[in-house]
């Protein structure tokens, strides 16, 4: 027997690694396609990069490739995904335009943070960053299709991976607190780049937070696709240089960003503080955990050793504790740590060394 509707610890782990390992090869698939027909066609490299049928191959693929791990893992693992993501949702008019706004309002509020920790590494890394993207959308039906690949399918992908599998499958073993950070460090890192570092550890951490006050993915789903969808509209909008974000560092643009990101915390953690008394206030209705201890906690002897593939009809409470105290090979934060340690190599050589 297995649980088929809930992730284990070690599931968290075993998806991150496997993802990890993805991203790497299709970045390296990606490069080698792009020499080849730099070879091929005798066109510098650079500029074969910057065809635009190269970008949305690399778009698509790089959102997609996530969705595959997803879907190969449930498979083999025999998973209800559905149930044990919690991909279902009580819709909520009011929770969804909350969502909406909070959105908009941190992404507005984190620009000048996120410009300040890039500017502060550029002057260590001799590199400029800009918010922007990293190619210019000339018409309405590119930026439909940008919309497409680039907000709704990593909106729906990186979801299910991260918050779905991840961040659910640490619930049951550690407090919500430590699955929220830990879930956000490693949605951090699969992104292989230290300028992303800042405003996607705030963006995991806010994600994390609204499917456990909700009790459903779908809301981070929303969020995710808000925010990168507003990013789309302003590189539409302003495809040179990004909308509201200081272009030089005196000390009176470090104040107003400090500022903002104080701003910021307040929205969001009065955010939170509203949501949290209206969800749990209806928690039946929106089928959430009030608890923040580990769910695994709550767990019978049997549950957690059917979760192993153990029959347990014929033990005895004395071979079941035994069972579940002696060590059976790398353990659940084991795997959670090798997955973690090979995602921290590659983002610091790519962050460094700059190979993906």
């Amino acid at each position: 027997m297995f649980n088929k509707n809930n992730y284990t610890t070690k599931d968290s782990a075993m998806m991150f690694l496997f993802s990890v390992i993805a991203v790497f090869c299709f970045s390296i698939f990606m490069s080698n396609l792009i020499g080849v027909i730099s070879g091929l066609t005798q066109v510098d490299i650079n500029i074969v990069a910057s065809y635009k049928w190269v970008n949305y191959l690399n778009m698509f693929l790089s959102a997609v490739v996530f969705l595959l791990v997803f879907v190969i893992y449930n498979f083999v693992k025999k998973k209800d995904f559905v149930v044990a993501t919690k991909l279902k949702v009580k819709f909520d008019l009011k929770i969804f335009i909350g969502v909406v706004v909070l959105s908009a309002l941190l992404m507005f509020a984190c620009i000048n943070p996120t410009g300040l920790f890039n500017h502060i590494f550029s002057l260590i890394n001799s590199q400029t960053v800009s918010n922007t993207l990293a190619f210019t959308i000339d018409n309405f039906g590119s930026f439909i299709l940008v919309v497409f690949l680039l907000a709704v399918l990593p909106a729906v992908c990186e979801e299910l991976v991260f918050r779905g599998v991840i961040y659910n499958g640490l619930r049951q073993k550690f407090s919500t607190l430590f699955s929220v950070l830990i879930s956000a460090g490693l949605f951090t890192l699969i992104h292989f780049s230290i300028y992303k570092t800042f405003y996607q550890f705030i963006l995991g951490v806010v994600l994390a937070l609204l499917v456990h006050y909700t009790g459903s993915i779908v809301y981070s789903m929303i969020y995710h696709f808000v925010n990168n969808f507003i990013i789309i509209l302003f590189s539409y909008i302003s495809p040179t240089k990004s909308l509201f974000e200081f272009t030089s560092w005196g000390a009176k643009e470090i104040v107003l960003t400090i500022v903002f990101l104080i701003v910021a915390a307040l929205i969001a953690y009065l955010f939170f503080k509203i949501l949290k008394n209206y969800t749990y206030k209806h928690k039946n209705y929106f089928n959430i955990q009030t608890t923040n201890k580990p769910l695994g906690e709550i767990e019978t002897s049997d549950e957690k050793l059917e979760k192993e593939n153990i029959d347990t009809k014929n033990l005895s409470e004395y071979d079941k504790k035994l069972l579940l105290t002696q060590n059976r090979g790398v353990s659940d934060t084991g795997w959670l740590f090798i997955a973690a340690l090979v995602a921290i190599i590659i983002w610091s050589f790519n962050s460094f060394g700059g190979f993906l």
